[in-house]
């Protein structure tokens, strides 16, 4: 048995882009070896404690922490507790020395979007973005880098969809709109306000999270519109993604989810975090980015969707540059990695 912990946050507020991740890799390694037991070790609120649970995964409850000295010890403890092999990093409240104390007793395993910090230390560090080949990473000369979207997690829900080929109709007539979490910057309103505008006889799928903060407003602005329908929570974006010719999401996990489907996108940034995705992603036409949702106008938003939904062309070319990005099977590649780098260090023990 090779027990193993994910170590992450995630709550209604602030969305599941690092669960979703985890819960994708934690399928993997299951599937890859029957024997693996997968413990979540969170010391977030439990919003999300059903999705760790019903696919067979151990919820543990650090409690709560407030430094990242707490975090280490709580984590520490968890560690010797449940007798954990591996573990599975995937947060941004970690700082150096909890990686140097952690590898030293535990195959360590970290996820980073961005370089958040100076220098890393684990003994596999994983970064699945489409730039992450031009990151100056500063590691431990025995780390393993994976870097590119051939690492991307995609959850076992899409692997349906293996043969899925894309035809981009000369008008898109399906629309995708997700934000996730609550939505704090109103990108899900202007986005509904913007289609609102267009005389299209498109389908808007206008997906929300849990807290999101504006349904009446998004109610009201939608009014009789029957083009529109707002789903809540749903457990199957898949099926809604495999169905759109067109999105407008943050460049987040979402992002390379809809590019497994090789789905025209257009990008609005909502945090720091994905500033990086979202210029990587314009200027090598994966996407079109309109930047900081702070810098775009109304009307900037529904000239671009316009533009994008009547120019079947451009949204063949984005189509095409997305061709292979995402496999979906990235959560195998990582597992068999971790797995194969746990047996050589138990075999020299």
């Amino acid at each position: 048995m090779v027990r193993i912990g994910f170590r992450l946050n995630a709550n209604f507020k602030t969305g599941s882009g690092h669960l979703q991740r985890c819960l994708a890799l934690a399928s993997g390694l299951k599937e890859t070896n029957s024997d693996c037991e997968i413990f979540f070790l969170t010391s977030s609120s439990s919003d999300y404690k059903d999705k760790i649970i019903d696919p067979g995964f151990v919820f543990v409850d650090l409690g709560p922490v407030s430094t990242t000295h707490e975090n280490l010890e709580a984590t520490k403890d968890a560690i010797k507790h449940h007798e954990l092999k591996i573990l599975v990093v995937d947060s941004y409240e970690i700082d150096e020395n909890f990686m140097k104390t952690l590898k030293k007793e535990i195959l360590l395993v970290v996820f980073d979007d961005f370089i958040h910090l100076k220098s890393y230390h684990s003994h596999i560090l994983v970064n699945p973005t489409a730039y992450a080949h031009t990151l100056p990473y500063q590691c431990d000369e025995d780390t393993k880098l994976f870097l590119g979207t051939e690492f991307v997690q995609i959850r076992k829900e899409f692997d349906q969809y293996e043969d899925f080929e894309r035809q981009n109709p000369e008008q898109a007539k399906h629309v995708l709109v997700s934000f996730g979490g609550s939505d704090p910057k109103g990108a899900t309103l202007l986005t509904v306000k913007a289609l609102k505008s267009l005389p299209n006889p498109f389908s808007v799928s206008v997906v929300v999270g849990k807290t999101f903060k504006n349904s009446e407003a998004l109610a009201k602005e939608i009014g009789l519109d029957s083009r529109f329908i707002v789903l809540q929570d749903i457990s199957d974006i898949s099926k809604k993604m495999a169905m759109c010719d067109l999105a407008i999401v943050s460049p987040s996990t979402t992002f390379y989810e809809l590019a497994f489907f090789r789905i025209p996108t257009i990008l609005i940034v909502q945090a720091d975090n994905q500033e990086m995705v979202a210029d990587y992603a314009g200027k090598n036409e994966l996407a079109i980015s309109l930047g900081d949702i702070r810098h775009i106008n109304y009307d900037l938003l529904a000239n671009t969707i316009s533009a994008l939904i009547q120019n079947r062309a451009e949204r063949d070319r984005m189509s095409a540059r997305l061709d292979d990005m995402v496999d979906g099977l990235g959560r195998f590649r990582l597992a068999e990695e971790i797995l194969k780098l746990y047996k050589e260090k138990t075999e020299t023990i």
